[in-house]
């Protein structure tokens, strides 16, 4: 009786988890797309907050000065790296996932719309060993008109939306992000599909 009762609770606050951070119509209409088959994509990053809420340049700043004496070197990289991950890791993946989902194409430069994903707050995750913090993003998705960015469509917003991934330290942080951005691109493909 204990053991159900645990995974009563359990259960449940899994499913209040996934439907507390679930992405929400902020503004606008998903009725003018939903005859669409295909979207262009694009991805924004500014003014994105790292972790509790630090600003990124400061986040970058701290991240090399935590390597600089272990080894210089390796803190430059993983700033390199953290730039480049975006276009190497995380678009990849969201784009994969969202088309798998939403059951569209993209990217579609000729598409009448695109989707602009921007990212508000990342987090990294950690790992300590016996516990660990998988990636987690922040953010929005606009629609708007491909001929016209001005013209916003729709604004869905989402909070929360973490990966799988939880182990290695700063060295693993673009896969714990990686991870987040495919399950943001299954849960926002499935509520595009859904409401449009």
């Amino acid at each position: 009786m204990k053991k159900f009762f645990f995974l009563f609770i359990l259960s449940s606050h899994v499913l209040w988890a996934q439907q507390a951070h679930y992405p929400k119509l902020l503004s606008g209409s998903m009725k003018d797309v939903k005859k669409e088959k295909s979207f262009n994509i694009t991805f924004a990053y500014d003014s994105m907050l790292v972790g509790r809420n630090v600003d990124e340049s400061r986040f970058l700043t701290d991240l090399e000065d935590r390597w600089k004496v272990k080894d210089p070197a390796k803190g430059a990289e993983l700033v390199k790296k953290w730039y480049s991950d975006r276009t190497r890791l995380y678009e990849p993946a969201f784009i994969k996932s969202f088309k798998r989902y939403a059951i569209v194409e993209m990217p579609d430069v000729q598409a009448k719309y695109t989707l602009i994903l921007k990212t508000k707050r990342t987090e990294g995750g950690w790992d300590a060993w016996v516990t660990g913090h998988s990636g987690l993003i922040d953010g929005e998705l606009w629609v708007v008109e491909t001929a016209d960015p001005r013209n916003v469509i729709a604004i869905i917003g989402f909070n929360e939306l973490m990966g799988k991934y939880d182990i290695g330290g700063d060295l693993e942080m673009g896969l714990r992000i990686e991870s987040a951005y495919d399950f943001a691109g299954r849960v926002l493909g499935d509520f595009f599909r859904r409401k449009s």
